[in-house]
């Protein structure tokens, strides 16, 4: 159920949302924005997901499963997210989607957000170069009341990513995570 709730947000959101797929002459399946997945890729397969009733579908309204991993929090282990080893995770363990949990407190992005959103978009970047989705997740574990304003950033937050993502069928949003109080 946590699962159709992440896609339920992109999809109400429309930030998820991008036009019909094209072929180029270099096998990836484009958009009229020149985003361009790799040809079979998850993306170029599926495109927009969207939710229908409680199933989590492709563009065309067809059931679809995504498999795949979370980080953890980045600021712990930053160098566990590279390339090589988001390209390991599509190449050897079959992920079609990769969840990157943006912690807000804990030594995470309010600490600076400039940094945070650097490298996520690296990993954003990397996923659609791999034709995989990537939920974006705006981790709130602590002290995780959504209106604490410690998550006033959220707001420029979505803004940006919103903006600088708005046309890719790849991205996904989580746009509370471990919300309590």
């Amino acid at each position: 159920m946590k699962k159709i709730l992440y896609f339920a947000a992109a999809a109400l959101l429309g930030l998820a949302s991008c036009c019909g797929g094209n072929n180029n002459n270099n096998g990836s399946t484009c958009c009229s924005n020149s985003v361009c997945y790799p040809e079979g890729s998850p993306v170029a397969k599926y495109g927009s997901l969207k939710v229908v009733g409680n199933q989590l579908c492709d563009e065309a309204g067809n059931p679809v499963q995504l498999a795949g991993m979370s980080t953890h929090g980045w600021q712990w282990c930053p160098d566990c997210y590279t390339a090589e080893s988001v390209e390991l995770l599509v190449k050897d363990w079959n992920i079609n989607i990769l969840r990157f949990a943006l912690y807000v407190e804990e030594e995470g992005y309010n600490t600076d957000p400039e940094k945070f959103r650097t490298k996520l978009c690296e990993i954003v970047d990397l996923c659609e170069k791999m034709g995989i989705y990537c939920l974006v997740d705006w981790h709130i574990l602590t002290p995780g009341n959504p209106l604490d304003p410690k998550y006033a950033g959220a707001q420029e937050f979505f803004q940006f990513m919103a903006n600088k993502y708005a046309n890719k069928k790849h991205v996904l949003f989580e746009i509370c995570n471990e919300p309590n109080n």
